[in-house]
């Protein structure tokens, strides 16, 4: 088992953030009705995406309920909440997800229909980053993860 721990730990296909590098640190998430899915990953000067974190966290039963908008945007809130040690003194963030309605959201906090959704709106906009829509059939790794 320590083995394979160790294995795991210095795989050379993970990479640590560099955080004097300017290149773009991405946060690609996915929701389902059972968990959300992420990669936390920072583009090479290669323009290739290299993988620094993977994740996933399951929902409970009640929220496994969620409608699927409120699903997205609290994926979107609980993945930030994990990844956010890794993304302090990051330059430049983009969060990735595969549904236009988060932006929405997001933009008019004040519209939303109950406190809850208002708390990860604010929980979510404590963090600076660019919002990126990626159509679900382009939306890979991550989508990988749900299958």
């Amino acid at each position: 088992m320590n083995r394979l721990k160790d294995l795991v730990i210095h795989s050379p296909a993970i990479r640590a953030i560099n955080y004097a590098s300017d290149q773009e640190v991405i946060l690609t998430i996915d929701s389902s009705w059972m968990a959300v899915r992420f990669i936390l990953q920072q583009l090479g000067p290669d323009n290739k995406r290299y993988p620094s974190r993977f994740g996933s966290i399951t929902w409970n039963e009640r929220e496994q309920r969620y409608s699927q908008a409120k699903i997205e945007l609290y994926g979107l809130f609980r993945a930030l909440r994990a990844v956010r040690l890794y993304i302090v003194g990051v330059r430049n963030f983009v969060v990735e997800v595969d549904t236009k309605c988060i932006k929405g959201m997001i933009n008019n906090p004040d519209i939303q229909p109950n406190a809850t959704i208002n708390r990860w709106i604010a929980g979510i906009l404590l963090f600076t980053f660019t919002l990126r829509h990626i159509p679900g059939k382009d939306h890979g790794p991550a989508d990988g993860l749900s299958s």
